[in-house]
């Protein structure tokens, strides 16, 4: 028997799972709240193998998940997510566990011509003709009961998604891009729930990359003290200490908590409340490592010659990409590029490229930047005045 469409009960979660089960994909998103706590209230997740069979589950109510979790840890099951990390990272944090074999339609699309951040409503409307309405964008999907407009537009998200990845296989496949996208696919099996490593290491560059060196070392420790803290109490990092004041701590000289509350960056009852954690953070050794210290730097620094090294080896790679149909920003960022060519200067050869990205680029590359190709380009003519087509080598 068909499960209902919204499944707020135990029973009803076991029912589902049975009947997906034997699916050979499903249509994963969720809605949550995130507002006034550090991790996201997560209200429903959508799932769906065909627009006719979606489904919500209430996770307000469902006390069990284990069931959910065993049919999303169901490697032979894929998982198809627009925009997935996100989802991702907040259903792993739910049912304790892992999601995996996903395919993401938004990062997918960018290996058949498309740029890699495309809508969900465009890709729908491209391949189905469907405009989704977005009216409850903002809606508080915890309060309850959903009314029909919020079930729609809930479903709306995931019924489609069977048939658009279909056909995005269909394209990449095309243009000889299927193995790569597979491939660019298996990084989803390894996202870390709120990594706590990665999300300090962030939050430090946002705060470093304002200061002084001399005040990386406090900003370092207040930003580990800032984002434990907030997690400990499951409220933004913002409702806990303001940026502006953690950047000003981070370059004052101040440690002890008379010194802290003589600066005047904190009000008395957050020295009242932190001040004598604070003192003890900013007056430890701990420090950032050289490495992320090191990523902080500047493209500013590198000489002109670098720089202009850097700009061509960059138009390069974006044109080896276009011309394999695959959005340039899958390939190689700007930071990714620095990097390769600074390396090539300093070593006189590349260092290695994994993966797909390797495959697609490096022996080009290799021949680019030793000379034995050129990148070109083509001045498309005007078809109003019929000039012919000029050719120059960079």
């Amino acid at each position: 028997m068909k499960p209902l469409p919204f499944i707020d009960t135990d029973e009803q979660l076991v029912q589902l799972v049975e009947f997906l089960a034997t699916a050979d994909a499903i249509a994963v998103d969720t809605e949550f709240v995130w507002m006034r706590t550090y991790f996201p209230q997560l209200g429903i997740i959508q799932l769906a193998t065909s627009r006719e069979d979606s489904f919500i589950v209430d996770c307000t109510a469902i006390t069990n998940v284990e069931p959910l979790k065993q049919l999303l840890e169901n490697s032979s099951i894929v998982k198809i997510f627009h925009d997935a990390h996100q989802d991702i990272t907040i259903i792993n944090r739910y049912i304790n566990g892992e999601v995996h074999s996903v395919f993401d339609t938004q990062r997918a699309a960018g290996f058949t011509g498309r740029i890699r951040n495309l809508s969900l409503e465009k890709l729908i409307r491209e391949f189905t003709g469907i405009s989704l309405a977005k009216s409850e964008t903002r809606t508080n999907w915890l309060k309850r009961p959903l009314d029909p407009e919020q079930i729609e537009y809930a479903l709306d998200d995931v019924r489609y998604l069977p048939e658009v990845r279909l056909q995005l296989i269909e394209e990449a496949e095309q243009f000889g891009n299927l193995a790569f996208l597979n491939q660019e696919m298996e990084q989803f099996d390894a996202i870390i729930p709120f990594n706590l490593q990665e999300t300090i290491e962030k939050q430090f560059r946002k705060t470093a990359g304002r200061i002084a060196p001399r005040g990386r070392a406090r900003a370092w420790r207040l930003v580990n003290w800032q984002e434990n803290e907030s997690r400990r109490r499951d409220m933004p990092r913002e409702h806990l200490i303001k940026k502006e004041s953690l950047v000003d701590l981070a370059l004052s000289s101040a440690v002890t908590v008379e010194e802290l509350a003589a600066t005047g960056l904190l009000s008395p009852k957050l020295i009242e409340r932190y001040g004598k954690e604070l003192s003890e953070t900013i007056s430890s050794e701990d420090m950032p490592s050289r490495e992320l210290v090191k990523s902080l730097q500047r493209p500013g620094s590198d000489t002109q010659e670098m720089n202009i090294l850097i700009g061509v080896f960059h138009a390069f790679c974006n044109s080896v990409a276009t011309e394999h149909h695959i959005d340039p920003t899958l390939v190689f960022n700007k930071n990714d590029v620095c990097e390769l060519v600074r390396s090539y200067v300093k070593n006189r050869e590349l260092p290695p490229i994994e993966g797909w990205r390797g495959v697609l680029i490096r022996e080009l590359a290799e021949k680019f930047l030793y000379g034995k190709l050129h990148l070109s380009y083509t001045v498309i003519p005007d078809q109003t005045t019929n000039t012919t087509a000029d050719k120059e080598t960079l």
